[in-house]
């Protein structure tokens, strides 16, 4: 399961990171301008979000009520 993502880098070079539950780094894209590597990482992040967003349990409706039955004495 992947739990992240981070730049990495300096001046001309940048790297974008994946970190997963164990804490392992995984190079994704190297070589990067920084401005490449910030959208990656903003894109990245948004497949990240997605799937969570999909699954999330519908909004449940009230129920329409019967109408209520009246007693007539």
């Amino acid at each position: 399961m992947i739990v992240g993502y981070y730049i990495r880098g300096s001046g001309e070079r940048w790297q974008l990171i994946r970190q997963n539950e164990r804490y392992e780094d995984e190079v994704v894209a190297n070589g990067l301008s920084f401005q490449e590597a910030v959208a990656l990482y903003w894109r990245k992040m948004a497949e990240l979000a997605a799937p969570a967003e999909a699954d999330a349990a519908p909004v449940r409706q009230p129920r329409k009520r019967s109408p209520q039955l009246s007693l007539k004495l």
